[in-house]
């Protein structure tokens, strides 16, 4: 299955699943891919199925295709391919097996005002730490090699569905979760929504559903939750929503804005009987810091704007 994402200029990023047919991109509402961007031709782009591949042609448009910053007429597309059409960028996506389905649609969050859990935790201070294993140095220097590269691109010129796509990417290839959600604090609201989510393929989830007691326990406490197994984790175990969707292990992080939580990193393993680690915990924190300082340009730049 081969999904095209589209990443528009302040507007949440949408999914379109490709079939095996001629589908055109432009501003017309008569194209089956209509983006509303005024450097886009009524007309501008055609992508088709055609031996086995994904082909991209440009309709003769003003302003041109991009594909991966080169300029084309037409070209065959591979999974991770760059689209640039006016302002608008595209992502291809091509689903194989063990691949990873955008899921933002189905992700959701439970607030404690539909459900009544309560929940304490405790976290025991160690004074002294092991001495590091070989793997775990290498393990740590991969990690700083990958926080390091995620901070370069903060300081180019990107977009906050564009930063969240990246640092979702990361996570599937670090941590290698079943499921993950990226929630970011909406204003108005003052709620969590999910602004991005995926599942690894087989994971065939309805819909993500955060627990009420994770959330709590993040949002009140400001502490990340690392839960290695759900069965055996006497502060979990018993956790109606967990036990549904057959969560086994979970990690769930909070983005902070100085004492606000201005969103959530949460994974979770339901199928895969991978346990996380502290490791995977330390670095999902690390990488929560990096969403806190873009979540925060990203708010300067809309105050700036109004």
């Amino acid at each position: 299955m081969a999904y095209l994402k589209i990443i528009e200029a302040n507007k949440d990023v949408r999914v379109y699943e490709l079939a095996r047919r001629v589908l055109t991109i432009g501003r017309a509402p008569t194209n089956p891919i209509q983006v509303l961007d005024d450097d886009i031709s009524r007309v501008h782009a055609q992508i088709r199925y055609e031996n086995g591949q994904y082909v991209i042609t440009d309709m003769k448009s003003k302003n041109g295709t991009y594909l991966n910053n080169v300029l084309i007429k037409e070209n065959k597309l591979s999974a991770g391919d760059r689209i640039r059409i006016g302002d608008t960028k595209f992502i291809f996506e091509e689903e194989e097996s063990g691949g990873v389905r955008d899921f933002t649609e189905e992700a959701r969050i439970a607030y404690p005002n539909t459900r009544k859990e309560t929940i304490a935790i405790s976290v025991k201070a160690k004074n002294i730490m092991p001495s590091p294993e070989p793997d775990d140095i290498q393990k740590a220097y991969r990690d700083q090699v990958v926080l390091y590269r995620l901070s370069l691109l903060m300081n180019s010129r990107v977009t906050l569905p564009e930063f969240l796509e990246e640092v979702s990417n990361t996570i599937m290839q670090r941590i290698d979760p079943d499921r993950l959600v990226i929630t970011v604090l909406d204003r108005a609201s003052g709620k969590l929504i999910p602004r991005l989510a995926k599942q690894k393929a087989g994971v065939n989830s309805f819909y993500i559903d955060i627990s009420t007691a994770i959330l709590k326990a993040v949002t009140e406490q400001k502490k990340s939750i690392l839960i290695s197994e759900v069965s055996s984790d006497q502060r979990f175990k018993n956790r109606q929503s967990l036990s549904v969707q057959k969560v086994k292990s979970a990690l769930c992080v909070p983005i902070l804005l100085g004492e606000q939580v201005s969103g959530l990193l949460y994974v979770d393993n339901c199928l895969s009987n991978q346990q996380f680690s502290e490791s995977d915990l330390r670095f999902l924190t690390l990488l929560s810091n990096q969403v806190g300082l873009i979540l925060y340009q990203y708010d300067s730049l809309k105050e700036g704007n109004n």
